[in-house]
């Protein structure tokens, strides 16, 4: 089980969308969140060409709660930022295990970036 091998992309069925190009180092993290047993698929979103900005990820909630179970990743790197929905299992029950390793998991990939965790705010 796995997203792929290509460097710069992420492949199989548990990629949904049509996008599966991520910016750089996104994919080794998606890659290693894919190993965890909460995770279930996930879907990147249209990179976007954006001027400035520290290296940043931010963890919130999907926006439309009728997706329970997906956590909305936002990675920010110097020029580019791009979303990418991750479905989970049981998000209420595993919130606190799935933050922590999800903030792990990033803070080995992406050394001095910043992370935040907006799970909490509605």
């Amino acid at each position: 089980m796995g997203l792929g091998n290509k460097k710069g992309h992420i492949s199989g069925k548990q990629v949904t969308g049509r996008h599966t190009t991520v910016i750089d180092g996104v994919d080794k993290i998606l890659k290693k969140i894919a190993k965890k047993p909460w995770f279930e698929s996930a879907r990147p979103r249209e990179i976007i060409v954006d001027r400035g900005g520290a290296q940043s990820i931010t963890i919130k909630r999907h926006v439309n709660e009728t997706h329970r179970n997906t956590l909305t990743l936002t990675f920010r790197k110097t020029g580019s930022v791009q979303k990418i929905d991750v479905f989970v299992q049981n998000l209420e029950d595993n919130i606190e295990v799935i933050v922590t390793d999800i903030k792990t998991i990033a803070a080995k990939a992406m050394r001095g970036a910043e992370i935040y965790d907006r799970t909490r705010e509605r």
